[in-house]
């Protein structure tokens, strides 16, 4: 008899969730207002070391409009790393502009910083002061860096390239919620995304959020995504807007998972660590490095598998466990490979093509008992 299945990152709903959803309907508190909405966007303002915190229908449009906010309009260009999940690049095009791709660095796996000054510095000329990439002839109007994993993204120097550019940072933290960088919360140092998909490290089911300290950027975005609506009684719309609010129904189960982000925390690192151990000497297997600047929460436990090294290729060995029971995740496509966006890379990005070919992301729930894991493990020795 085959063991129970193994899935590959299952939400954690052991919480109040149930009763804050009981409260909020007996309330009538259905729609997309109400005490669970107001308290679900202070604690996501708190857990970002910021003041503000907008809650939307999904990560992808709280990415869409802050790219708006943020003054990204219709033909600009946006730098993002070539490997993330295709709902970055999706956003930018929402958006109206496009998203021009560059390669990570190897280690961390984060957009690279050098790869973003030298196509600044070799693919774009000055023109009103703007980066304007010499191929398309458009201009450059932003970096989107993407904390991969629950991994920051080196902040610091991608703010000073694009601060000398005249470029706007927005940090794509749909994974990052609550790892820190340089001990501060990533999305506490200006415009930031988050995500609460069901598969994310805190979830709402589906939803997002955008996070800033500047209340003027926090009341754009509110009216942006309430249909851009200028009077609180009368139907009065300035502009085009969008019908992008959370739910205070999902808010309520936002505010049961953020009463132990903590522990979920705790949960992620402790089964990273654990496969790191017992996997870490395989050969052809490799973990992503934590930068000394980082501190991960290692929403996702990835490792690449070397098939010269290793026997078998990354899909391979998921087949492999999946034929176990055990539900391991595969690799994004890199953005430029896809067909959504194929071509939007400006050169090779070898690093990120790699990791499409070798990545795998590991089981790693929150509630992932040893001896699950310890079946995960075994599997994975057996096959090498």
């Amino acid at each position: 008899m085959q063991p129970d299945p193994i899935p590959w990152c299952a939400p954690d709903v052991s919480g109040n969730e149930r009763r804050y959803l009981t409260e909020a309907a007996a309330a009538g508190q259905v729609g997309p207002a109400g005490t669970f909405l107001e308290r679900f966007e202070s604690d996501v303002a708190a857990a970002a070391g910021t003041r503000h915190a907008v809650a939307t229908s999904s990560g992808t449009t709280a990415l869409h409009i802050a790219l708006l906010v943020a003054g990204v309009a219709l033909g600009d260009e946006v730098l993002v790393p070539a490997w993330t999940f295709v709902a970055t690049a999706n956003a930018i095009r929402h958006a109206g502009a496009h998203p021009i791709v560059l390669d990570i660095e190897p280690d961390h796996w984060q957009l690279d910083v050098a790869q973003v000054r030298q196509f600044l510095n070799e693919r774009c000329t000055l023109a009103g002061g703007r980066p304007v990439d010499v191929r398309t002839r458009r201009p450059v109007a932003a970096i989107v860096p993407v904390h991969l994993l629950g991994h920051p993204a080196d902040l610091d120097p991608l703010r000073t390239v694009a601060a000398d550019r005249g470029l706007v940072v927005v940090e794509d933290a749909a994974q990052g919620l609550a790892a820190t960088y340089h001990g501060r919360p990533v999305g506490s140092g200006g415009l930031a995304i988050t995500s609460f998909n069901a598969n994310k490290l805190i979830t709402t089911g589906g939803g997002g959020a955008i996070v800033t300290a500047d209340p003027d950027q926090a009341a754009r975005a509110r009216y942006l995504i309430n249909q851009a609506r200028e009077h609180p009684v009368e139907y009065r719309h300035g502009e085009v807007g969008y019908n992008a609010r959370m739910s205070n129904l999902h808010a309520a189960v936002g505010v049961a998972q953020m009463e132990r982000l903590s522990a979920f925390v705790e949960a992620k690192r402790r089964i990273h660590d654990r496969y790191r151990q017992a996997l870490g000497d395989l050969p052809g297997v490799t973990f992503q490095t934590q930068a000394p600047w980082a501190r991960a929460t290692r929403w996702f436990t990835t490792v690449l598998i070397d098939s010269d090294r290793f026997g078998m290729t990354a899909r391979n060995l998921r087949e492999r466990l999946g034929a176990a029971g055990i539900h391991a995740g595969p690799p994004w496509t890199p953005l430029h490979l896809t067909g959504a966006h194929r071509g939007c890379a400006p050169w090779p990005c070898p690093v990120a093509e790699r990791l499409g070919r070798t990545a795998l992301h590991l089981p790693c729930s929150t509630t992932l008992s040893t001896e699950q894991q310890d079946r995960v493990i075994d599997a994975i020795h057996q096959a090498a």
